[in-house]
């Protein structure tokens, strides 16, 4: 959010706050989800370590290369962030449309078996 701010400013701002917004955003939501357990925690951790990779990335292309182009890697990598956040979405809207796409089941018979369906409509009469 607040790289769009700075777009209008500087886009030279936006990129160092991606540059830094980038890393720790993945750091923290795989130490948020190492807390907790079972297919989280795993997720949790592969992300650590993808967050560990991202950053030294960061790093060695800042030092190598240039900051501006650390910046271009930071905006990529945020971007197949973001792509792959959009992944549960579009499970989840799948899911929704097959169920969507199921008939209704069919009204349960409030009558019993034995009635003939008379006006009486106290059902039992055993006709």
């Amino acid at each position: 959010m607040v790289a769009l701010a700075c777009v209008p400013v500087s886009e030279a701002a936006a990129a160092t706050v991606l540059l830094v917004a980038v890393p720790l955003l993945l750091l923290a939501g795989g130490a948020g989800l190492v807390g907790r357990g079972g297919l989280a925690r795993r997720g949790g951790q592969a992300l650590l370590v993808w967050a560990a990779l991202v950053t030294g990335l960061l790093i060695a292309t800042g030092l190598g290369q240039s900051w501006e182009r650390a910046a271009d890697v930071a905006t990529v990598t945020a971007a197949l962030a973001l792509a792959v956040l959009a992944v549960p979405v579009l499970i989840g809207a799948s899911v929704l449309r097959a169920v969507a796409a199921r008939p209704a089941p069919a009204p349960a018979r409030t009558v019993p078996a034995a009635c003939a369906g008379c006006a009486c409509g106290a059902g039992g009469c055993g006709a």
